[in-house]
């Protein structure tokens, strides 16, 4: 049964970091609640699974010297995983654990206050469109 679950999750969930993804899980739940749709539980985590791994890297590229951007500009430009990135990043910034912490805490209240549904309003619709003010669209951007 294992092997079909793995068969059906495009995203390769054995590469992600399960802390993290259980956390997405644990967001989405939150905010869209417990009964939420198995598949939209899964396809939403993946997403912001990836929004924020995104937010990560913007945020902590800016710290690395010129050399280390160079090197990690290379990653990219060789198209290599979210992981592969962030691992390049925890080996060459001081801190890190914690500074992720703190965007994690800030991803959530963001999350949950509706900063992301314009990211990824599609997926929202298919189950919270009557549930959250949605409309607070202030002329904040996300980062």
């Amino acid at each position: 049964m294992d092997e079909q679950s793995n068969n059906q999750n495009p995203g390769n969930l054995d590469e992600r970091d399960q802390n993290v993804y259980s956390f997405m899980l644990q967001l989405v739940q939150e905010k869209h609640g417990d009964e939420v749709d198995f598949e939209f539980l899964e396809s939403e985590s993946n997403r912001l699974y990836d929004v924020f791994g995104d937010s990560l890297l913007n945020y902590f590229e800016p710290q690395l010297t010129e050399e280390q951007k160079k090197q990690f500009d290379q990653l990219i430009e060789n198209n290599e995983n979210q992981d592969i990135l962030m691992n390049y990043l925890i080996e060459n910034i001081k801190d890190i654990e914690q500074q992720i912490i703190q965007v994690l805490v800030a991803f959530r209240t963001d999350y949950v206050s509706g900063r992301f549904e314009q990211l990824g309003e599609e997926t929202s619709k298919n189950d919270d469109s009557a549930n959250g003010d949605g409309s607070d669209d202030s002329d904040n951007s996300v980062n």
